[in-house]
């Protein structure tokens, strides 16, 4: 077991516990979701990104009012991956409600969770925050952990240019390099990458400038 799964499933036990899952049941859940991230074509939305992600929930959790709710979205909101379809993010919230019911959590938190699901909008290659969604400062700190990895090292932001590069390999280099183009044009197009203003004030400049290098380097 590597250390990420390790992290991930003493999460995901955590979680059970709190809201009393069934053991079996639990387990299955989390069998299919390590599964599903671990799928062939995996080179960032995988068991690392949650893992990522799980972490800045623990760094920030005395930011977040809810984070059974933030936590589950993280494990399931990549559950459903495919480069070439559009529903990514539908298809996911669906997959976090069938196995919530049957795990006993109340509707009002699945249709929580579907929401923070729907909201982590992915487009053409890259995470762009869905500016539409409604005020709620654990969505903010969804949507800015899932776009923490913009403002990483120069190393590191290269490194998921890459994986997403490699995840999108269906596509040829000229269609990728527009439609990826498209998307860091849209997100520099942005106000503001980050809603949290921890986080803008600590992000938003090395993010720009890794978008704005990869972009012409396209």
């Amino acid at each position: 077991m590597t250390p990420e799964v390790a992290r991930i499933s003493a999460r995901w036990r955590e979680l059970g516990t709190l809201f009393r899952a069934d053991e079996v049941l639990s387990r299955e859940a989390l069998g299919a979701l390590l599964a599903a991230y671990s799928g062939a074509g995996r080179h960032y939305h995988d068991l690392k990104h949650i893992d990522a992600l799980l972490e800045l929930s623990r760094a920030h959790r005395a930011s977040l009012i809810d984070p059974m709710a933030l936590d589950l979205a993280i494990f399931f909101h990549d559950a459903v991956y495919e480069a070439s379809r559009p529903d990514n993010e539908t298809a996911s919230a669906t997959m976090a409600g069938e196995w919530l019911r049957q795990l006993g959590v109340d509707s009002v938190m699945i249709e929580k969770v579907r929401g923070y699901i729907e909201a982590t909008k992915h487009v053409g290659g890259g995470p762009e925050a869905v500016s539409s969604a409604a005020a709620d400062p654990d969505l903010d700190h969804l949507l800015d952990f899932d776009l923490s990895v913009l403002a990483a090292g120069a190393d590191v932001y290269d490194a998921y240019a890459a994986a997403i590069r490699r995840e999108y390999s269906v596509y040829p280099d000229f269609l990728y390099r527009r439609g990826r183009a498209v998307v860091l044009a849209k997100l520099l197009a942005m106000p503001s990458l980050y809603r949290t203003p921890a986080f803008a004030a600590a992000w938003e400049a090395r993010a720009r400038a890794n978008l704005a290098r990869e972009l012409a380097g396209l």
